[in-house]
């Protein structure tokens, strides 16, 4: 999002499906106020969460026996 808004909630959906695991740094800016932020960002495949592993694939996590 490079754009310029009216002031209000907004609702932004980050897809990272082409990004590599690191980390990157995103800006707010209004006025003469600017906000840097850090994101970190974790790349798996597999996850082990309550005894189950699930498995990751374009981002949705699936069970796997």
């Amino acid at each position: 999002m490079n754009n310029e808004k009216l002031s209000g909630n907004y609702k932004v959906e980050f897809n990272a499906t082409k990004l590599s695991s690191g980390i990157y740094f995103y800006r707010m800016q209004t006025g003469n106020f600017t906000e840097t932020k850090k994101l970190t960002l974790f790349k798996i495949d597999t996850v082990f969460y309550n005894r189950k592993y699930f498995k990751a694939v374009d981002g949705q996590l699936f069970y796997v026996n």
